[in-house]
């Protein structure tokens, strides 16, 4: 007799399931191929818009979102990017891309995490064959680099870097998404 209730170890069940099935599905790709059409889209007047997470052993999660705010003449918070000739980025001098905001598990309003005015402002540059990417938060002075980044066939960069904060490696995600410039 189990101490769990049944529909609670068949949700268990079901969500191992589903997770098994999803996680044999996916698999790495070579990244220049996956790059590919973001760095040829990124180029002229369209960008390239980014979602970046992490998660810590520690328990601490962070996440890029889109919210409001003005960065040159156009931002809404969302990571935006351009090609820079080797390697995508939001780090340049045109008005079409901004930097993300990140948001953090471990920064609390009242019991909610995550708060949406206790964000960080952070870069992402991503080598154009896929050999690198750089996530660099300024206000902090920090680069992490995420060697070697893994493309996935589901749409989704990852890889390990140093940790935020304290701790000694998180994994970090990207996912990536083309989008069209509003002039």
């Amino acid at each position: 007799m189990s101490k769990y209730p049944v529909p609670l170890l068949s949700a268990i069940t079901l969500c191992a399931a589903l997770f098994g099935a999803s996680a044999a599905q996916a698999a790495p790709v070579n990244c220049q191929t996956f790059l590919a059409p973001f760095v040829s889209w990124a180029n002229g007047y369209n960008h390239v818009e980014a979602t970046i997470t992490s998660n810590q052993a520690n328990g601490i999660a962070s996440a890029s979102v889109g919210g409001s705010g003005i960065w040159g003449g156009y931002f809404d918070g969302k990571t935006k990017m351009k090609n820079a000739g080797s390697y995508l980025t939001n780090a340049m001098s045109d008005w079409r891309v901004a930097p993300g905001k990140w948001l953090f598990s471990d920064r609390v309003n009242g019991s909610q995490p995550f708060p949406v005015n206790a964000y960080e402002l952070i870069n992402l540059y991503i080598a154009n064959d896929g050999s690198w990417m750089y996530i660099n938060v300024p206000s902090w002075g920090s680069w992490i680099l995420v060697q070697p980044p893994i493309c996935d066939d589901a749409g989704v960069i990852y890889g390990f870097g140093s940790a935020i904060g304290s701790g000694s490696r998180a994994l970090y995600t990207v996912s990536l998404q083309q989008a069209i410039d509003i002039n």
